[in-house]
């Protein structure tokens, strides 16, 4: 492999990651119009729950067992550089996918328990933060928070592709990933995962240690 195609590879892993990277600068960029108001992770929890909503809905139609995920040949079985053009048909397909099945295959309602859980969690932060900010404030507050709740949106249905992917294109190396997670949460302080996911999400680190939380 020489250096070209070395950096080939970099800049279509960096892409892959731009999205989340997109969403993080988001976050950072409409903090100080929406932090005034209360916790910015209640705007960010709701978008992940509309998001995961959306990704379950469009990724159903993909049938995705775990021998569908792994298989040789299959759906997910692409290469890095025709992951992005999947990645983005299913973000587009996502929200009308939801949509209609919202309007006819939802005979349990729970797609519409879902959703309203998460868009009762967005309203009682849109409805405080309205009250909390002066006058003129307002209409900059509800801006940031509709692009921050898109964002979201946008960058959790793009999360669910990119894992089931990274399962089938890293299949043994994921769960050493995941064996290093578990050990990282019972032994680090804080663990790193939960820094990361502060960084993501843009929250202050609150982490106090467990009194029998010690590393060994």
């Amino acid at each position: 492999m020489d250096l070209l195609e070395l950096l080939g590879w970099i800049a279509r892993g960096i892409a892959i990651l731009a999205p989340l990277l997109l969403w993080r600068w988001i976050l950072t960029v409409t903090r100080a119009r929406r932090e005034r108001p209360g916790p910015i992770v209640l705007t960010v929890l709701a978008s992940v729950m509309v998001g995961v909503a959306a990704a379950a809905a469009v990724l159903a139609d993909t049938a995705p067992s775990w021998d569908s995920i792994v298989a040789v040949g299959g759906y997910w079985d692409r290469p890095l550089s025709e992951f992005p053009l999947l990645a983005i048909g299913l973000i587009r397909r996502a929200i009308p996918k939801l949509l209609a099945i919202l309007r006819l295959d939802d005979a349990r309602r729970d797609y519409r328990v879902w959703l309203g859980m998460a868009f009762a969690i967005w309203g009682a932060r849109i409805f405080v933060g309205m009250f909390r900010q002066p006058r003129q404030g307002v209409f900059r507050f509800l801006v940031a928070e509709a692009i921050a709740f898109a964002a979201g949106v946008v960058a959790t249905i793009y999360l669910g592709p990119l894992l089931l992917w990274a399962v089938n294109r890293l299949n043994f190396w994921l769960l050493l990933a995941i064996v290093l997670i578990i050990q990282d949460c019972r032994y680090g302080q804080p663990p790193k995962t939960y820094r990361i996911a502060e960084w993501l999400t843009g929250r202050v680190s609150r982490w106090q240690a467990r009194p029998d939380h010690r590393p060994m």
